[in-house]
């Protein structure tokens, strides 16, 4: 069950009940929705929900589940909360992994980006960096409206860069 760790005036309380795990918790720019991974309905899929209402969506409902990885940051939200964003696996065999996007409201899945593994937005949103599964997890950071990356580090392989952040 995800539930707040901290002490203080917000409190503590369970998020969830769900059965089984739910992990990946991302928290929207604003601090009002919380989107998650859970296998609550039979596999991997994106749930989101309103802090207080014990109210859940389904997200992905089962369209484009990717394989999700406990050694990376997969979910996030994009810097307007409007979507959220998710990353993985389509294909367990194949090396590459894609970006996802879907409304907060639910909705289309549509790709945001083919070989990304984790996203950082910049704090204006005008940029993001991310990185890949190649050797040394080449890390990069492109313009949101823009084509291709520019490389901004990349280790030897068998090392990675997880986690990026601005």
């Amino acid at each position: 069950d995800l539930a707040s760790t901290g002490s203080g005036p917000a409190g503590m309380y369970r998020l969830t009940d769900f059965e089984g795990v739910e992990e990946q918790a991302a928290i929207s720019p604003d601090g009002t929705l919380v989107a998650f991974v859970s296998g609550r309905d039979g596999q991997n899929d994106v749930w989101i929900t309103r802090v207080g209402t014990n109210e859940f969506r389904n997200l992905t409902q089962g369209r484009n589940i990717p394989q999700f990885s406990p050694e990376t940051r997969v979910l996030g939200f994009s810097p307007d909360g409007s979507q959220v964003h998710f990353t993985g696996r389509i294909n367990p065999e194949e090396r590459s992994a894609n970006a996802w996007s879907v409304p907060v409201l639910g909705g289309a899945i549509r790709p945001l980006m083919d070989g990304a593994v984790e996203f950082a937005w910049s704090p204006d949103g005008r940029s993001f960096a991310y990185h890949t599964t190649e050797p040394g997890d080449p890390l990069s950071v492109r313009e949101a409206a823009g084509d291709g990356g520019r490389q901004l580090l990349v280790s030897a392989a068998g090392e990675h860069n997880h986690f990026p952040t601005w």
